[in-house]
């Protein structure tokens, strides 16, 4: 036996077929098609352009895979006899990375207000601190950090105190921007609201701002602390104490199991300091 249809269903037919046509969505020019073929056949180009200006070629890697794989093979081969050295300079690049980025955050923290658009006053002399500070945090951002490290290792010598002059360079560029790009998104609902009471510039800074920006702060400086740790293996190649040093001496005289060492326990450090520090920011933020 079939259903009856209900009054509630005929209902339903009747707004169905009363209901207008969805409107078909408009078709794109045919340019528009032309151009996206156009950009793509373009970018492919570009790519190539690249590779060319870039000498890259994949026959030069194939001829020398024999070479690649003598000193890759090395890894699963490391000297252990080493590992004393080996970590007692993972102790002096741990010690280098955290020296500096303390002084780098110390620097940036101050600063990254005076370089904050919403602390500093528009126009007049807050202005000009204001693009001081911003201009000096990007040209300390925009040179490379072995260019640090060869700098100072010419003034200073060879050893880790070159190391952490160079890092807490590179820490303070990169804590500037991120703790003043910090600062710039918070919420001025309770900056009104303290401003509101007739307290001053640093009373708003302290109670409204800083109660905000700390745990972002604290975060951000665990992720400078844990780049730095790798950056002070690379920095260390020229000469800047840490387990780079020893790295570039094994490679220069084609140690390669030894190096290999060194290999290993720098990814375990960088690994075990990415674990705690990712632990730490979940917690915090």
């Amino acid at each position: 036996m079939m259903p009856s249809t209900g009054p509630s269903t005929s209902a339903e037919a009747r707004t169905q077929r009363s209901r207008p046509p969805l409107p078909k969505p408009p078709e794109r020019p045919w340019y528009q098609r032309w151009l996206w073929t156009l950009g793509l056949v373009g970018f492919v180009g570009l790519l190539l352009l690249v590779a060319r200006n870039t000498d890259f070629n994949p026959a030069a890697l194939w001829n020398g895979r024999a070479r690649f794989w003598a000193i890759f093979s090395s890894l699963f081969q490391p000297d252990l006899t080493i590992l004393p050295e080996v970590f007692t300079r993972a102790l002096e690049t741990l010690q280098i990375s955290v020296l500096s980025v303390s002084l780098g955050a110390a620097v940036a923290f101050p600063v990254s207000f005076l370089a904050a658009k919403n602390i500093m006053a528009v126009g007049g002399a807050g202005s000009v601190v204001y693009y001081l500070c911003r201009t000096t945090i990007n040209i300390v951002r925009s040179i490379p950090d072995l260019f640090w490290a060869l700098v100072f290792v010419a003034a200073v010598g060879l050893g880790p105190f070159p190391g952490v002059l160079a890092l807490t360079m590179f820490a303070f560029g990169m804590l500037g921007k991120l703790f003043s790009e910090a600062i710039e998104a918070i919420d001025p609902g309770p900056v009104e609201a303290v401003t509101a009471t007739g307290a001053s510039r640093t009373q708003v800074v302290v109670y409204a701002v800083l109660p905000q920006v700390i745990p972002a702060f604290i975060a951000h400086t665990l992720y400078a602390w844990e780049i730095n740790v790798r950056i002070a293996t690379v920095v260390g190649m020229v000469g800047a104490g840490g387990l780079g040093f020893l790295l570039r001496t094994y490679f220069s005289f084609f140690q390669y199991s030894s190096a290999a060492t060194v290999i290993l326990v720098t990814v375990v450090l960088v690994m075990a300091i990415d674990f705690a520090s990712a632990r730490i920011r979940a917690r915090i933020i």
